[in-house]
């Protein structure tokens, strides 16, 4: 059975998580757009990735159409 945990946010909670139990892999599922993001994929070769939100035209999260709860974009 493969074991992957990803997070938002916690590059190094799912790190420990990996130390912890090294037959996990790991994934950022969404990230900061910062220097301290890029080292933790960088640097553990463990973490196989991390997303970043690039949208354009992206109008925010909605808890219900059409309110919009996060309106970053």
């Amino acid at each position: 059975m493969l074991d992957v945990i990803g997070t938002n946010y916690r590059d190094s909670e799912v790190i420990a998580a990996h130390r912890a139990k090294p037959e996990r892999k790991i994934v950022g599922t969404e990230n900061r757009h910062d220097r301290d993001g890029w080292l933790a994929v960088r640097d553990n070769p463990e973490y196989s990735g991390h997303f970043l939100w690039t949208g354009v035209d992206y109008l925010g999260e909605s808890r219900r159409w059409p309110v919009i709860a996060s309106g970053s974009g």
